[in-house]
């Protein structure tokens, strides 16, 4: 089932969003790459993962803007 709170690696291959939708990792990404980063730097790649994935229409990309901007108070 979803974790909550769950951020796609950068390495996301999964182009139709599904892990973002699922919540959880579907292929074998390495997260050890990002140890050490912060909750908006995780969000940043993760969109940008998105975007290169699914073209820079992505309404996941799109949600996880709208996290980015909670994490950041409202501005992107």
């Amino acid at each position: 089932m979803s974790r909550p709170g769950f951020i796609p690696h950068a390495q996301c291959m999964v182009a139709s969003g599904e892990c973002f939708t699922q919540g959880r990792c579907l292929q074998k990404c390495n997260p050890s790459v990002l140890h050490g980063l912060n909750a908006e730097q995780l969000l940043i790649m993760a969109a940008q993962a998105q975007r290169k994935a699914a073209g820079q229409g992505s309404r996941i990309a799109s949600k996880i803007d709208q996290m980015i901007r909670d994490v950041r108070g409202g501005v992107l």
